[in-house]
């Protein structure tokens, strides 16, 4: 059985600190321009026996979690800067730093919080987080990633997503000191597949433990399916007489599960469905974005594209593979060049498409 979905060496670096970007091929009409972003990304930065590495999780587990990422970088501040932006999916991701490996996350507000294990939690579409930043002493960094699927946190450990929205999280004070007894398993496991056994174990026993907790939170996520299933193209009215709530319980559902509101999930399915849409395609005439996205008016797609990723979207189709690539839920921005350039479009045309 093949357990890995692929295998690629990189190193990103930024000046004074490191970050990562992750890689997914989904099973969708848009894995060949993820695939090929990938590879472009990887061939402009330089690998010095570096790894990343994505697996798959045992099988009782993969309906609840996307993949598992295990980075193991040699630190060289020598490679192409980069920015990192990540993207709203509405999903959690949990990540531990071991052999002294720790991340630090920076918000708009210049406030930082720094810790060894972590948690992602579900952000709105203007998006909080501007740069995860990874640090290890010696300068060797150790991340495991575990990257949930939208039901996936709450079915494991019965904590809604509502209580990490929005926001950087120590991963103690959220599941407990269990993640600490992972973290030394990661570290004395030998080779990235008996790491990987290790964090199925570990998800395995918390599925087992809270599998008699429930919130009654189903209607909250069901909702949420439908909204993806119509790409956010759906209005609060359509979605009433589909569950039969009013609107008052509709907003308490999902606001509980997700922690975001109806209307703003609707916002993440559709910007997450425009922009992939985009990415596959060399041209596109934005006046058929707006009516078959939902847009209400040019002006309306742009200021959503803008809030998303702070790029224009005829910006990101410029230098989409060029300096700009989406891989899953980030864009990475060189800083070559070409990237000097989109600074001064930023500035000259901030609100052209």
């Amino acid at each position: 059985m093949k357990d890995s979905k692929y295998d690629q060496n990189s190193l990103l670096a930024f000046k004074d600190f490191y970050t990562f970007v992750k890689s997914y091929i989904n099973k969708s009409k848009h894995e060949l321009a993820e695939l090929h972003a990938l590879l472009i990304v990887s061939s402009r930065l330089l690998n010095m026996g570096n790894s990343i590495r994505f697996l798959l999780p045992a099988n009782i587990l993969q309906q609840y979690i996307d993949e598992y990422y295990f980075i193991e970088l040699d630190v060289n501040p020598s490679n192409e800067e980069f920015e990192q932006r990540p993207i709203s999916d509405g999903c959690i991701e949990l990540f531990i730093g071991y052999n002294n490996s720790s991340g630090t996350f920076f918000k708009d507000n210049g406030t930082s919080v720094r810790y060894s294990s972590g948690i992602v939690g579900a952000h709105n579409l203007k998006n909080e987080i501007k740069v995860l930043s990874l640090e290890s002493i010696p300068k060797m960094l150790n991340v495991a990633s575990i990257v949930f699927k939208p039901e996936g946190f709450y079915k494991i450990f019965k904590i809604p997503s509502s209580k990490v929205y929005n926001d950087f999280f120590e991963t103690d004070c959220v599941i407990g000191g269990d993640i600490r007894l992972l973290r030394e398993q990661l570290e004395e496991a030998k080779g990235f597949y008996e790491k990987k056994k290790s964090i199925d174990l570990f998800l395995f026993k918390q599925l087992i433990k809270n599998e008699q907790t429930n919130y009654k939170i189903e209607n909250g996520f069901n909702v949420a399916a439908y909204i993806w299933q119509n790409k956010g193209n759906v209005r609060m009215k359509q979605i009433i007489t589909e569950f039969k709530v009013s609107e008052r319980t509709l907003q308490r559902d999902v606001k509980i599960a997700y922690g975001l509101s109806p209307k703003e999930l609707c916002k993440i399915a559709r910007f997450n469905s425009h922009l992939n849409y985009i990415t596959n395609r060399k041209t596109v005439n934005w006046s058929d974005m707006v009516s078959q996205f939902g847009y209400y008016d040019q002006n309306h797609l742009i200021s959503e594209f803008k809030s998303a990723t702070s790029i224009t979207p005829n910006m990101y189709m410029k230098f989409k593979d060029k300096s700009i690539f989406k891989i899953n839920s980030h864009l990475v921005i060189l800083r070559d060049s070409s990237s000097s350039e989109i600074q001064k479009i930023m500035i000259a045309a901030p609100k052209g498409i």
